[in-house]
């Protein structure tokens, strides 16, 4: 199932039309409900599938949707041309949101081994990584100002939300969700405020998407100086040249070097302290018992180290530079990231707990409730028109069709 799902990912990313990213992303989101079935084992498991499973076709809709309206105005469907109509424009942007997994599958995979926990790792970091790029590619054909200014205040309100809900979760399923949402909406405003380089920032947010990811999948602090890996990894975010978040970096630094819109760079520095601190804050966890031999903490700790040493450079051809905004900007995040840390080190108790339930209000059941109504609904009538079908009735239908078939060859000569 991971082999198919990740060929199915490459397949959509690689897709030169609309039509078949639509295709590629109904066959991703077949197979996630295959394995969902395969390991489900309560009806409220069932239903909280089908109604995620809602919830993505509708993204679904929305590219197909855009298709249709692009070619109403008489555009090409092609991905290497801009949409000729603002609707398609619009459509498109509610389909990689979609994508990004705001609404959750609510899909928990039960405690059956290692195969089966690793298909929900790789289908919260693949089904972002699918949508971004193609939200890029008409990024950097232009926005109308209104479009762009949205896109940037959604997806700095979206990162905010995700973000704090990433730095307070405790729960590392959870977490690791909100870990890839706040980046994919740093991303998307970042984008918004350097259009022109949406391509190069889109992949810098998901590079940093595919590392945090896997990286908050797997580490936790053995021994003491393991401490120092998530600090590695926000400075692999933060420093302005050289790193997966120096274009990022570079997108705010133009944002307040233009001097309009300034709130959304100002956001963007808040954003990116929440995701840097939620790193940060793992480097403070309790030693973990250490119970295997010394190869196998060898391997361990290169496994962690090596997407963060490989990190740095990645963007040495990028356009991206250390110029006066961008060293400004960094530090005053840094300058924001010892702030939230050591406030984080210092509200503890009830306090943090209120915090943390207050947050845990905005999740997405009640939309889950709304789309597994609809999904039920859905299988009522498929169920009806199987009753009808099938068994007695079905050569009965046959010969229906058969009937209509001849009369319109009949109508046709």
């Amino acid at each position: 199932m991971k082999l198919a799902y990740t060929g199915l990912a490459i397949m959509a990313l690689l897709s030169a039309n609309l039509l078949s990213v639509a295709m590629s992303w109904a066959l991703m989101d077949l197979v996630r409900l295959i394995q969902g079935l395969t390991v489900a084992e309560e009806e409220r498991e069932v239903s909280t599938l089908l109604a995620g499973v809602v919830v993505d076709w509708i993204g679904i809709f929305a590219i197909i949707g855009t298709s249709i309206a692009n070619g109403l105005a008489g555009g090409v469907d092609d991905l290497e041309v801009p949409l000729a109509s603002a609707w398609a424009v619009e459509l498109l942007i509610l389909a990689v949101i979609l994508r990004l997994g705001i609404f959750s599958l609510g899909y928990r995979i039960s405690n059956k081994g290692e195969t089966e926990e690793a298909f929900p790792i790789l289908i919260g970091l693949l089904s972002p990584v699918v949508g971004l790029p193609i939200l890029a590619r008409q990024l950097t054909f232009g926005l109308s100002d209104g479009l762009s200014i949205g896109l940037g205040i959604g997806g700095a309100i979206g990162m905010l939300v995700a973000g704090m809900r990433w730095l307070l979760a405790d729960e590392m399923p959870e977490r690791r969700r909100f870990l890839i949402q706040s980046v994919a909406f740093l991303g998307i405003m970042a984008a918004s405020l350097r259009p022109e380089h949406a391509n190069d920032v889109i992949v810098d947010a998901v590079l940093i998407l595919l590392m945090m990811g896997t990286l908050g999948s797997i580490w936790k602090i053995y021994a003491p100086w393991q401490r120092i890996i998530p600090f590695l990894a926000g400075l692999m975010i933060l420093i302005p040249v050289w790193s997966p978040g120096s274009m990022i970096v570079e997108s705010m630094a133009e944002g307040f070097e233009a001097g309009e819109h300034i709130w959304i760079p100002i956001l963007g520095m808040i954003g990116l302290a929440m995701i840097i601190v939620g790193i940060v804050r793992d480097a403070f966890d309790e030693l973990r018992p250490w119970y295997v031999d010394d190869l196998a903490r060898s391997l361990y700790t290169a496994a962690l180290m090596l997407p963060i040493v490989g990190g740095f450079g990645l963007s040495i051809g990028a356009d991206s530079g250390m110029g006066l905004w961008s060293i400004v900007t960094s530090l005053i995040t840094a300058g924001l990231v010892g702030i939230g840390v050591l406030s984080l080190r210092r509200v503890k108790g009830r306090w943090l707990r209120r915090i943390q339930m207050g947050f845990a209000r905005l999740n997405e059941a009640p939309f889950l409730e709304i789309a597994g109504v609809i999904a039920q609904g859905i299988l009522r009538v498929l169920r009806a028109i199987g009753g009808i079908l099938e068994g007695e009735g079905a050569m009965l239908w046959i010969f229906v069709i058969l009937l209509l078939i001849q009369l319109g060859s009949g109508l046709g000569s």
